[in-house]
């Protein structure tokens, strides 16, 4: 008989074992409990929690300011409560993104997070809803499913105590 060369069926199998234990090891560290992806949604998720942390916590200092300069500038100063927000710190939570006017009811925003800000009696509350936020009651209808990260600033009066969101 002549000496005939290639591949043994033993050797394609062996082969074929290797290959398979090799994708395993890749899919799992792809997708399992500490698999890149799900490390990736993590840091994001803690990325914009961070962000709407410090955002919220700077609208809070320029409400705080634009008090103060009110104050200095105008002689017949009140402590602001809900019916007399001055405009000057809605313009000034506007252009950080919070609205226009106080919000009640808030809705889910499935495309991005959320801004909003409420005023109950003489504290003003910024709030970030995220993408991910079940907004609205549980199946009970009691409490609410998710908190949204908030900062309050009570606006009574001088100095203000400014609860800055964690």
């Amino acid at each position: 008989m002549k000496n005939q060369r290639g591949i043994t069926l033993i050797a394609l199998v062996i082969t074929i074992i290797v290959l398979l234990i090799l994708a395993g090891v890749s899919i799992a560290m792809l997708t399992g409990e500490n698999g890149i992806l799900n490390k990736a949604t993590s840091s994001r998720s803690a990325t914009n929690e961070a962000e709407a942390v410090e955002r919220i916590n700077l609208a809070l200092n320029a409400v705080k300011a634009e008090i103060y300069d009110q104050q200095v500038t105008e002689q017949n100063w009140k402590p602001l409560d809900g019916s007399n927000l001055k405009q000057e710190i809605k313009d000034s939570l506007k252009l950080d993104g919070f609205g226009t006017e106080p919000v009640t009811t808030i809705t889910d925003d499935t495309n991005n997070g959320k801004y909003v800000y409420s005023l109950s009696g003489t504290t003003l509350t910024l709030s970030y809803f995220s993408k991910t936020t079940e907004v609205g009651m549980n199946t009970t209808g009691t409490t609410p499913l998710v908190e949204p990260i908030k900062g309050t600033i009570d606006l009574s009066k001088s100095p203000y105590t400014v609860t800055e969101a964690k």
